[in-house]
């Protein structure tokens, strides 16, 4: 994990057979726990204890997860054969640790790829086989750069770059829809301001998001690089801007062979009463991992674990409180982490024929 590398792959060789890879995200977000006692987290002292961080969406449960299943297969070994490849994959908020894990090229003789997410609007016991529609998304930083100035003694010397970062804002949101399929766009942060009478210099607009269906009409619509770009500099002339890409996931899902393999193994574990192939929507940067191992004639699918709690999302048991993914209360039923475990274990035995 030095100097910020914090992937970690997992190999697991047990004689010759197929080679099975499972994927854990396990990066957090920039979101401020809440210290609420109704949050379960605070109240059991297990919140974040990094400031303005937390994991938000699960991915905690992911990599305990991931351990869970090397603990399991390694004391199985006299029942499975083959190669077991298990992937602590960093950065998938910001749709950049898969496809640098692609790029190691150690998905290149996988047979096999699952990965799998607690979804907290789901039931406990319902699992999605496979998920499926996906958009391509991008991820962007606009820097705008100006000229500084005194903003009441001389503000006609200045180039005021807030000013151009407002009006982008503005700009980017007021970019039509279109009939060919749904699309999205949203600007995380902005930074500016150093003081009330200072023209400011220099800003930027950080975590800007377009997602898209991956039609040609939409590609065309909403293309980073230059509607985005053209919008800004039209918004406000005065400042310069430039188009930092920071990351990017095509559109894709769930190969429907391996999902209908998945639901066949689901349903015979105790604690499931639902399984299925559906479209789920959002992005995911595994569709970059789907991609190469679909490319090299192996198969893919991204496991949906339900993990909402028994009363509902926002009345939790015992009279707590959590809330949906990426927000300060969010919050999981733990009883679906050892489903998943169960559910990824039988199939790295089904790939084998061990099952």
């Amino acid at each position: 994990m030095k100097d910020g590398m914090t992937g970690v792959i997992g190999i697991l060789e047990n004689g010759s057979g197929p080679v099975t890879a499972m994927r854990f995200d396990i990066d957090a977000l920039g979101v401020v726990e809440s210290n609420e006692e109704l949050h379960r987290p605070t109240r059991e002292g297990f919140a974040s204890v990094n400031p303005g961080m937390m994991h938000a969406c699960g991915h905690d449960c992911h990599a305990a997860a991931g351990l869970a299943v090397a603990k399991v297969m390694a004391r199985l070994r006299d029942r499975w054969r083959g190669r077991l490849m298990l992937i602590f994959q960093p950065a998938e908020e910001g749709v950049r640790g898969a496809k640098a894990i692609v790029s190691k090229g150690v998905l290149d003789d996988v047979n096999h790829l699952y990965g799998h997410h607690v979804l907290s609007g789901r039931e406990l016991g319902e699992v999605v086989a496979g998920m499926a529609g996906y958009a391509a998304t991008e991820k962007l930083d606009l820097l705008f750069t100006g000229e500084p100035a005194h903003a009441g003694g001389s503000p006609e010397a200045g180039k005021n770059a807030m000013l151009a970062a407002a009006a982008a804002v503005q700009g980017l949101y007021a970019i039509p829809r279109h009939s060919g399929g749904a699309t999205r766009i949203n600007a995380g942060i902005l930074n500016a301001g150093t003081g009330m009478n200072v023209i400011l210099p220099l800003t930027h607009v950080c975590n800007g998001r377009v997602a898209r269906r991956d039609r040609r009409a939409l590609r065309i619509h909403v293309p980073v690089g230059t509607q985005s770009r053209q919008r800004c500099r039209r918004q406000c002339r005065t400042a310069g801007v430039e188009v930092l890409r920071k990351g990017s996931a095509p559109a894709g899902g769930s190969d429907p062979e391996l999902a209908k393999a998945v639901e066949e193994v689901a349903k015979r574990l105790s604690g499931v009463w639902s399984a299925s192939l559906q479209k789920i929507g959002g992005s995911e940067d595994f569709v970059h991992m789907i991609q190469r191992v679909r490319a090299n004639e192996g198969r893919s699918t991204n496991i949906g674990i339900g993990a909402r709690f028994k009363d509902g999302p926002k009345d939790g048991r015992d009279g707590l409180l959590c809330s949906r993914a990426h927000t300060e209360m969010f919050d999981v039923d733990e009883r679906a982490m050892p489903l998943a475990v169960k559910l990824l274990c039988a199939c790295a035995m089904k790939d084998c024929g061990c099952l």
